[in-house]
């Protein structure tokens, strides 16, 4: 994309919205008609126009009020399977039932 050129993308109720700068860098930003910007981003100069999308739309979740991030997973993992992976209720829960499908995955397309 030529400097000053701009690439919108529709990303449901949002128009996400790059600018190409004259030093190759990437600006973004992210805004709804109804309520105007969202988030903006300035491009680093390492990130690549892909990059910046991606960074400006994580911005826009992280925003949002049913966000919960790294930390809030975390915590409600821990509240619901206080011994993490090895809590029995895990085992029993979450993990038992996808490794045996993994395992009838494997037996019957095998990689390799």
């Amino acid at each position: 994309m030529r400097s000053g050129r701009t690439k919108d993308e529709a990303w449901g109720q949002f128009t996400v919205r790059l600018v190409a700068r004259d030093d190759g860098r990437f600006d973004g930003i992210a805004f709804r008609e109804d309520k105007g910007s969202e988030a903006k981003i300035i491009g680093e100069p390492h990130e690549t126009e892909a990059e910046v999308r991606a960074r400006l739309k994580q911005e826009v979740l992280r925003r949002h009020p049913d966000w919960v991030g790294y930390e809030g997973a975390v915590k409600f993992f821990r509240r619901h399977f206080p011994n993490g992976f090895e809590d029995d209720q895990y085992r029993e829960a979450e993990r038992d039932y996808k490794w045996n499908a993994k395992r009838l995955l494997d037996e019957s397309v095998p990689l390799g």
